[in-house]
């Protein structure tokens, strides 16, 4: 798997876990189409970028322990705040 579909995957699963998508990680891993031990990887690549990520076995879905979100891409500082570099 190369960067960029891995990242799409983890921006694909990180808008999963933010809108709170019910499931195990075999359902789960078929809405992303990728295997059981690929989604376990992803989950293990978002924790190591500390991501708070739990599981609610009652609901049945992931959720952050805070508020947050993935974002990839380059962003340019502007005054104070970072701004996303648009492509050429």
């Amino acid at each position: 798997m190369n960067f960029y579909d891995k990242t799409n995957l983890i921006l694909r699963l990180d808008q999963m876990i933010r809108l709170r998508f019910r499931g195990n990680a075999d359902s789960l891993s078929r809405r992303l189409g990728v295997s059981r031990s690929t989604f376990f990887r992803l989950l293990d690549d978002m924790r190591s970028l500390n991501a708070p990520i739990e599981y609610d076995e009652t609901g049945q879905f992931y959720y952050y322990q805070k508020v947050g979100r993935f974002q990839f891409g380059f962003f340019r500082k502007v005054s104070d705040t970072y701004t996303r570099h648009a492509a050429l």
